[in-house]
């Protein structure tokens, strides 16, 4: 072979590396190897409640898809800033992940006059995992059989309602809407979690209390809390009866409101990374499995696009700032 012919074969094998990896490029084969080992998905969020139980289920599947462990790292308290500051300096490759619940993004942007990372320049939003609206309910003392009789007794005998839930929480504000909505009045009673607000409304010592319907929905049957109406466009699969609330109280325009979670990475992670990530987790929410076990819980899955969630999420601070603002910062 004489040097002309070795610098040909040179050519064409340097070619053919080229051409791969113009193809494949560096950043295709992060994705292919993403994970390697284990991926971390802060909660601002208490083991075994709602958002835990919904973020393991997406985990599990995660997990099984990846053939690394999905770790879930709950990181409770301060309205969110505790999982927040936790975010904060983590490497933007894709092992910490973080899943924002409705709080987290709304309310406390507007509570927290400093908060440890710019929530919109600092995550980007993977995708929204479900929704789970809120439903109203009372204690059987009350009296009250429908939603318009709720807001009778509440224009005629504000002193009469209490309403009980963790402050600051989607509960919280979306009985602050509906009071400003209605006119009526009532009483807010702080709790320090959902369940001590849930066991005092079961007492009747609050006998309004506002919650994703899986919350309570073991108390039905039994006749310790009465469902009025679901927060929601359309009735709830899972409680058929139960009439939404623009169906039971008509005169009050559209209202919705539920608390949900997103699943969000650093910003400056590999867009590879983050378009397998993207794939992945609209794969599991496609399941069926996974979408039933969800809507046990009251958390329904609304598949969106990076954009749409985006969109989603701006939409709902703007709905919620008004009312953000009407209650104040946290005591």
């Amino acid at each position: 072979m004489n040097w002309m012919s070795g610098l040909a074969v040179r050519s064409a094998s340097c070619g053919a590396i080229c051409v791969f990896f113009t193809i494949v490029g560096p950043t295709d084969l992060q994705a292919n190897d993403y994970p390697k080992r284990a991926v971390t998905i802060v909660l601002p969020s208490g083991a075994g409640g709602g958002p835990d139980v919904v973020t393991r289920i997406v985990g599990d599947r995660l997990t099984s898809a990846w053939g690394q462990q999905a770790v879930i790292s709950n990181r409770p308290g301060g309205g969110g800033m505790i999982a927040t500051q936790a975010m904060v300096g983590v490497e933007r490759d894709g092992y910490t992940l973080f899943m924002a619940i409705a709080s987290t993004l709304t309310v406390m942007p507007e509570l927290q006059a400093k908060l440890p990372l710019d929530l919109d320049r600092d995550l980007i939003a993977i995708g929204l995992i479900a929704e789970q609206p809120m439903m109203i309910a009372v204690h059987p003392s009350l009296g009250v059989n429908s939603l318009a009789q709720l807001v009778e007794r509440g224009r005629r005998s504000p002193n009469d309602l209490f309403a009980g839930a963790s402050r600051g929480t989607i509960p919280h504000m979306a009985w602050e809407l509906f009071r400003s909505k209605t006119g009526m009045g009532g009483t807010f009673v702080p709790y320090p979690s959902t369940a001590r607000a849930i066991q005092d409304g079961l007492g009747g010592t609050v006998n309004v209390i506002i919650e994703n319907p899986a919350a309570i929905a073991s108390t039905f049957q039994s006749g310790a809390l009465k469902p009025l109406a679901v927060a929601a466009s359309k009735r709830l699969p899972n409680y058929p009866d139960v009439p939404t609330i623009v169906e039971a109280f008509p005169e009050i325009g559209q209202f919705e409101a539920s608390g949900w979670v997103v699943l969000m990475a650093p910003a400056g992670i590999p867009d590879a990374v983050m378009h397998k990530l993207t794939a992945d987790l609209q794969t599991v929410l496609a399941n069926k499995d996974v979408r039933q076990r969800l809507e046990t819980l009251g958390a329904y899955v609304r598949q969106l696009s990076r954009a749409e969630t985006a969109a989603f999420i701006k939409s709902e601070r703007d709905m919620w700032r008004p009312i953000v603002k009407q209650i104040g910062p946290t005591q």
